[in-house]
């Protein structure tokens, strides 16, 4: 079996990925994280913008037949070369690509696999975080080798259709709060499809966003154009996209910036104008997405990681979140104790803000 397994490193995205790359995003369960199109745009506006030929995508055929993809790049920080994954900072989930039915039957493959990971040259430590409980890495390496990270996800599940979806006080309150802003006004939803709605819903999430971030001193990632520049183009050209927003009388008062993939919505950039505050605008637009989504074909609302209260309130299921830390060398020891003390200073809001800035 060992005979059959080749590896092949590549350094960009090229078409040939890309075709593998979209046959195993139908035989292995990915987020939108994972898709081609969502990696190949984090690249072109975030890694390869900071000059950088860091790219290790490790493709795992077996005989001819494409089986696995991992996208690693490679980073160094202080003299310690790490390998790690692609995405960040806003990837909410990291994964592999897998062939599923391939791994089920074939189980004793990850043992070469992890073989073959041991013996990267020139690395000291591999990094693999953001994992979420039932990832394909667990298909590659034993669970055993991955610890509980300090955060969750959560997601709203239709299990069955004539229960309340959202839950009724807080379906209750929602709806008290679209009465009181229809006394005053024209209140709406909507869904964009047109590149000029889409820009206006952006502009006005990039203003609200920064101010939010400024006023609450969190990191202000918006001030890195990179960034901006990704959150448009993903947004702005992807069919997966899916930007929405609450008005009253035509005026912008909340949107999301999210995205519709395999039934599932992925809820990752919402924002509100603090002059409604009173009257809960996020919440509102949650309710209309949520109950759009669900009364159509959609089946999961994935909030994402964050253990923000009203995740917790509305969600039914919660689902832990993974990392493993290998070292290859002495100083990949000395870095793997480092990240396992900043895992726990960022679960201090404060040492988490300084950690984002420091690094983005």
């Amino acid at each position: 079996m060992e005979e059959n397994l080749k590896f092949k490193i590549r350094r960009v995205f090229d078409k040939e990925l890309e075709q593998e790359w979209i046959y195993l995003s139908k035989s292995s369960e990915i987020s939108i994280f994972q898709s081609f199109e969502w990696q190949y745009t984090w690249h072109k506006n975030i890694n390869e913008i900071n000059n950088k030929d860091n790219l290790h995508i490790v493709s795992i055929y077996f005989g001819q037949k494409i089986i696995a993809i991992i996208p690693f790049i490679k980073d160094e920080c202080f003299k310690i070369k790490i390998l790690t994954l692609t995405g960040f900072p806003f990837a909410d989930y990291c994964d592999c690509l897998i062939d599923q039915n391939f791994f089920t039957q074939n189980q004793k493959v990850k043992y070469f696999i992890q073989e073959y990971l041991l013996k990267i040259k020139d690395i000291d430590l591999i990094k693999i975080n953001k994992i979420k409980h039932g990832s394909n890495f667990f298909y590659l390496i034993d669970e055993k080798n991955f610890k509980e990270d300090n955060f969750k996800s959560y997601e709203l599940i239709k299990n069955n259709i004539s229960e309340d979806i959202i839950p009724k006080k807080i379906a209750s309150d929602t709806k008290r709060q679209i009465r009181r802003l229809e006394e005053i006004g024209n209140l709406s939803f909507k869904i964009v499809k047109s590149e000029e709605d889409k820009k206006r819903i952006i502009d006005f999430f990039f203003e609200k966003k920064e101010e939010q971030l400024k006023v609450t001193n969190n990191w202000n990632y918006l001030k890195n154009k990179k960034n901006k520049n990704f959150i448009e183009n993903i947004n702005t050209f992807s069919d997966n996209s899916h930007l929405s927003c609450l008005l009253l009388n035509e005026k912008i008062i909340a949107a999301h910036l999210g995205y519709y993939w395999k039934n599932k919505m992925f809820y990752i950039f919402p924002v509100y104008d603090p002059n409604y505050s009173k009257f809960s605008p996020g919440n509102i637009l949650l309710y209309y997405l949520i109950d759009k989504l669900f009364s159509e074909s959609g089946k999961v609302f994935d909030f994402t990681t964050g253990d923000e209260t009203y995740k917790t309130k509305i969600s039914n299921k919660e689902s832990k979140i993974f990392y493993s830390y290998t070292s290859l060398s002495i100083k990949g020891k000395i870095a793997s104790s480092f990240l396992e003390i900043l895992n726990y200073l960022r679960k201090i809001k404060f040492f988490k803000t300084v950690y984002n800035k420091i690094k983005y």
